[in-house]
């Protein structure tokens, strides 16, 4: 069976503000647990004279890269509370924060030890009060937008369903990938083999992403598989009706796969060398090395200096 897949479908988007990676959070769809209300057109709890709290449930996801939560409402003058629980997996307690009578803000820190099994969370505050919410997010203070991030590592023989590579949409989104950015998946064969990249959608459909629907296939030798992002990738990446990034084939063992920001070449191990003595290196447009160019166009490598060339 697949594992890890992306279950929080109330995600929105991810961005980057103050210097932190935040993941932004729908409020429209809150339960009440206990006595209230919740207006989701306005976002208000109301909440009764016995205990309630608005809630979501998620089920058991992954957001270990995040390392709080935050709820921000119109001030209030009652005190408010949140709640984060952990799937029994995880063997640990709730986090729970309360803030000051007067704020607009409640932050609850993330235990390390389950924020990789986020189960729900819940807001409550004082019976009989309103609370107008205005937004809500997890947030890590490492704002990783501008670096190469590396999305998965290790080494896995891959086929067609089983054992694909998976990367769930929050860690996409947590990357935020942006156009001009490349995907690189880095393999190994020994025998040749074949490799399909794409997205497994909530429908249980696969897609290829559209910078990848001719390179799948014919890969006779190691090293890596990699396309530009344009605007219809980044949507598909991070697009909450898919459940992750799904790399499948025969005959390869995936070791890597990364996001490298616009202005890098994909290519690794690049010398800072251009001396006569350094090797020229050819590479197709997806970023595989040819040893043996034929005809055709290649991105021409020796030391620090790149080009793309015609071969005749």
């Amino acid at each position: 069976m697949l594992k890890n897949l992306l279950s929080f479908f109330t995600v929105a988007a991810l961005s980057a503000s103050a210097g932190a990676a935040t993941l932004e959070i729908n409020l429209d769809n809150l339960s009440m647990w206990g006595a209230g209300t919740y207006d989701g057109a306005t976002k208000t709890i109301t909440f009764g004279e016995e205990w309630g709290a608005a809630a979501l449930w998620i089920g058991d996801a992954d957001y270990s890269k995040f390392t709080e939560m935050v709820v921000n409402y119109e001030k209030s003058d009652n005190s408010v509370s949140l709640s984060v629980a952990y799937a029994e997996s995880a063997g640990v307690e709730a986090s729970l924060a309360i803030s000051e009578p007067g704020s607009d803000q409640v932050v609850c820190k993330l235990d390390p030890a389950g924020s990789a099994h986020i189960a729900s969370f819940s807001i409550s505050g004082a019976s009989g009060s309103k609370l107008v919410l205005v937004s809500a997010y997890f947030q890590n203070d490492d704002d990783v937008s501008d670096k190469d991030y590396v999305l998965w590592s290790g080494d896995k023989a891959i086929d067609y369903w089983e054992n694909g590579v998976q990367v769930p949409v929050s860690d996409l989104q947590y990357a935020a990938p942006k156009e001009g950015d490349r995907l690189s998946v880095s393999y190994t064969t020994t025998t040749g083999g074949g490799m399909g990249v794409g997205m497994l959608g909530k429908d249980w459909n696969v897609v290829k992403l559209p910078s990848f629907v001719e390179l799948g296939g014919g890969l006779v030798e190691s090293g890596s598989l990699s396309a530009v992002l344009g605007a219809d990738d980044v949507a598909a990446l991070t697009s909450d009706n898919n459940q992750c990034l799904f790399i499948t084939g025969e005959g390869v063992n995936v070791t890597k796969v990364e996001i490298l920001r616009s202005g890098t070449t994909g290519i690794e191990g690049i010398s800072t060398d251009n001396g006569a003595d350094c090797p020229v290196e050819y590479y197709n447009l997806q970023g595989v090395k040819v040893n043996t160019p034929s005809a055709g166009i290649y991105i021409c490598r020796k030391g620090s200096d790149i080009k793309k060339v015609i071969i005749r």
